[in-house]
């Protein structure tokens, strides 16, 4: 799996042998999604959100990273670690596959 570098919100990142999963868990909005809704973002959107850099969670912290781009082979297995770490069986909703950035795919789920 993918490496990145990652650090509290505001700091440098660092390499700490961190993953995209590592990464995933860190932000809030995204992984209560995955959790509750068993879903995960198209690779456009992903992509959206780490081309980023950093994401404020507000009373939580946050984080920063490394910009990168994931490819269909890192969503397969980021998807398979999150399928067997949490026990989800993810659904594919067809409707979002068009969206392509992050914010846009989080106020469709969450007006669901």
């Amino acid at each position: 799996m993918l490496s990145i570098n990652m650090a509290p919100f505001g700091c440098a990142p660092e390499d700490h042998g961190y993953t995209v999963v590592d990464l995933i868990e860190q932000i809030p909005p995204l992984m209560i999604i995955v959790l509750e809704r068993k879903i995960l973002p198209p690779l456009a959107v992903l992509n959206d959100l780490f081309s980023r850099g950093e994401c404020d969670s507000g009373m939580s912290g946050g984080v920063s990273w490394d910009v990168f781009q994931l490819n269909d082979t890192d969503i397969s297995s980021i998807k398979n670690v999150l399928s067997e770490k949490y026990k989800i069986e993810f659904v594919e909703l067809g409707e979002l596959s068009a969206i392509q950035t992050f914010d846009d795919w989080v106020d469709s789920i969450t007006s669901k």
